[in-house]
């Protein structure tokens, strides 16, 4: 199960429903939900798919940045594996 916290953002994977890659919440850290991080097949990488309406400060986008690469880094030593 990932689970990971910054300094601002909390980021915790749910039930991905039969897929076969992480889907993984962010929230702040007063728990409002600012969106989500799946695998989006088309382009075979994770993404992050905002609410709207949130602003997002250097920070929080590097933190975000940094997740997004190490989910995409686990899937690919996922498939070294195989």
């Amino acid at each position: 199960m990932y689970k990971k916290e910054t300094k601002h953002l909390i980021f915790t994977e749910v039930d991905n429903e039969g897929r076969k890659t992480k889907v993984v919440t962010v929230e702040n850290k007063e728990h409002h939900l600012l969106g989500f991080i799946y695998f989006k097949p088309q382009w075979r990488k994770f993404i992050f798919d905002t609410n709207d309406e949130i602003v997002y400060d250097n920070n929080c986008l590097r933190d975000i940045i940094s997740v997004l690469d190490e989910l995409q880094q686990m899937w690919i030593e996922t498939l070294k594996k195989k």
